[in-house]
């Protein structure tokens, strides 16, 4: 209830004060389906045996208010929750499960696979408070720009891949990256 009217206020606030607009929520819905966020959610479940690789790891490099992140939580959260019985099959699992989607804390796996970047203090601030207010367990939202070197980040998550740890060839595409992040919304 406080996530949906700190949103509501949000919106209409920055559209009018600011001619700030954002997303959709049926965009935002829309987008997190399509891009296959349940089948990816079982996939990495069942074919990681470590917990760091258990879920998606989402980035959204122009997060504005979380709206994008918002339902990539909500889309995770609901796969793993509603499918528990065939998620949740060794000792392992139940632990991660107990720790990361408790019925306190269901979105609480959040703060390890959810990222987003503004480059405004104001909205990067704004989307901490928006995931916040809906439970996730402090994301890493940060202010700062998105496009600039890997080398100028300090998060771990950020931290450039050798030429062996690489999808695509330098020769292909000369930039630095990371290959951290399975979805970028």
């Amino acid at each position: 209830v406080m996530g949906a009217f700190f949103e509501a206020i949000l919106r209409a606030g920055f559209k009018q004060d600011r001619g700030m607009y954002f997303t959709h929520d049926n965009i935002a819905r829309f987008m997190g389906e399509a891009v296959g966020l349940r089948g990816l959610t079982e996939q990495k479940w069942t074919s990681s045996g470590h917990p760091n690789h258990k879920l998606p790891y989402v980035i959204d490099p122009a997060c504005g208010s979380g709206t994008f992140l918002l339902h990539a939580m909500q889309i995770v959260t609901d796969s793993v929750r509603s499918n528990r019985a065939r998620f949740v099959r060794t000792d392992a699992d139940k632990d991660f499960f107990r720790t990361h989607f408790s019925d306190e804390s269901p979105n609480a796996w959040a703060k390890d696979f959810l990222y987003g970047f503004d480059y405004k203090f104001i909205m990067a601030l704004t989307a901490k408070v928006n995931m916040v207010l809906h439970g996730d367990g402090v994301t890493h939202i940060f202010k700062d720009d998105a496009y600039k070197p890997l080398t100028g980040y300090v998060d771990s998550k950020f931290r450039p891949v050798g030429e062996t740890g690489r999808s695509l060839s330098t020769a292909q595409y000369p930039r630095q990256v990371c290959e951290t992040f399975d979805v970028v919304i």
